[in-house]
């Protein structure tokens, strides 16, 4: 029930939550017309992610819950992520965002991968390691299903972090939106998400964390609207795109 009386607030009122400490930005709320903005600060993270994904769940209110994935690598090495993004939604609508910065290990970058994000050495260095934040990520990944665009390199990189700390994997069903965005619009010259976004009319900064996630989050929202198919499962039957799985 509290849940519930949450939610119909949330329907007039868009809530941004800012965390200062760890730079976690989770924004929530549907928007309205002449929506109200309501600011609180110092809001600890792991609570609000896991009220956020306690409102997805609730089974009178979504019809089904995803979460989107992107992460940024400081080297070549895919255990060195140095941010990640999460965007969650419910059927078709982005209903909230979430970012965050993390040190990689032995905080080493590489000029290349800093001249795609802009993340360095220096931006990083009071910033928490993956295994430092992991905690607060778990229920992003609990029981919903994640996107990711080129899910190969972002789960990869999951599963990398997860292998350097000695981390047990989380149970994850994933779809790559890649697979989607080639089933629907064939004949783009790639399927990269930069392209995907320029057919479809999206602006974005590319290589942040959250913006990346959610364009990919987008991606599949627009599949589901041109094909009328609120359900990700469903629509990947139709298109015949096939699940994988990490446990």
């Amino acid at each position: 029930m509290i849940y519930i009386l949450v939610f119909l607030c949330a329907l007039c009122v868009k809530i941004c939550f800012f965390s200062v400490n760890s730079r976690l930005l989770l924004a929530l709320g549907a928007v309205c017309p002449g929506e109200i903005r309501v600011c609180l600060l110092s809001f600890d993270t792991m609570s609000l992610i896991t009220y956020h994904m306690q409102m997805m769940k609730v089974p009178s209110l979504c019809n089904e819950s995803w979460v989107a994935l992107d992460f940024e690598t400081a080297t070549r090495e895919r255990n060195s992520a140095c941010a990640i993004g999460l965007a969650f939604g419910r059927r078709t609508e982005i209903i909230g965002k979430a970012s965050a910065l993390i040190k990689p290990p032995g905080n080493k970058f590489e000029e290349f991968h800093t001249s795609l994000h802009g993340i360095d050495a220096s931006t990083v260095e009071r910033e928490r390691t993956f295994p430092e934040i992991w905690p607060e990520l778990i229920p992003a990944f609990s029981e919903v299903i994640v996107l990711a665009h080129n899910a190969s390199f972002d789960i990869g990189v999951l599963q990398s972090c997860l292998d350097a700390y000695g981390i047990a994997y989380p149970s994850i069903q994933y779809y790559c939106t890649v697979d989607f965005a080639r089933k629907m619009w064939p004949t783009l010259r790639n399927h990269k998400l930069n392209t995907v976004a320029e057919h479809l009319g999206i602006e974005f900064k590319h290589h942040d964390a959250e913006e990346d996630a959610s364009v990919c989050a987008r991606v599949v929202i627009e599949c589901m609207k041109i094909t009328g198919l609120e359900d990700i499962k469903l629509l990947a039957k139709v298109l015949e795109v096939k699940a994988r799985y990490i446990c």
